[in-house]
């Protein structure tokens, strides 16, 4: 008899040692937040493996950085398209619309769709990754509402795909109930949480 009270507090004990994560993913629908369902929930656990992903798909020097040098690339290659337009415009001055100014014009046109096309959003770690980094997953109901239970003490990031954009909330563990709800508005980027980490 004694030894099944002692095998109960057992179990009884670790169990009071674990804590839960429950909460909300929402997006902003015509001024209001709306819970989104459907939509899958990652926590991932903060660890040594975690830092090295975020680490290596984000910039070494920072979003702003990366912000900057896209700028500058852009800007060289609208320079390159208007060099290429300025000689196409002194081509068709001596000779007309000749096969030179044909070839001017095709590389302005391309230097300057390239200018056009350098991609805006800084780097992000995918969805397959962080499925793969996840320690569980989770799908929200109806009302976007998701909770992971028995999590043992530490620190932990929730990861949701709201529009189309991977958001993440930092949350610590303990022995009680943390809530931590994802919006667009109080979550962050993976690259933004890399800095941070």
């Amino acid at each position: 008899m004694v030894v099944k009270y002692v095998v109960l507090a057992i179990v009884a004990g670790t169990s009071a040692c674990k804590g839960s994560i429950s909460g909300a993913v929402y997006a902003v629908d015509g001024g209001h937040s709306v819970g989104v369902g459907g939509q899958s929930v990652y926590l991932l656990s903060v660890s040594d493996e975690v830092r090295s992903v975020l680490n290596s798909a984000c910039p070494q020097d920072g979003v702003a950085a990366w912000q900057e040098k896209l700028a500058a690339e852009r800007e060289r290659l609208r320079r390159v398209a208007k060099t290429y337009d300025d000689s196409a415009g002194d081509e068709r001055a001596l000779r007309g619309m000749s096969q030179r100014w044909r070839q001017f014009k095709r590389l302005s046109f391309s230097y300057t769709d390239s200018a056009l096309r350098a991609n805006a959003e800084p780097p992000t770690v995918s969805g397959d990754l962080i499925e793969k980094l996840s320690v569980k997953r989770a799908s929200t109901s109806s009302n976007g509402e998701y909770e992971f239970e028995s999590l043992p003490p530490g620190r932990y990031l929730i990861v949701a795909d709201v529009r189309h954009e991977y958001r993440w909330v930092p949350v610590a563990v303990s022995r009680a109930r943390a809530t931590v709800d994802v919006r667009e508005n109080s979550s962050h980027s993976g690259c933004a949480i890399a800095s941070r980490m």
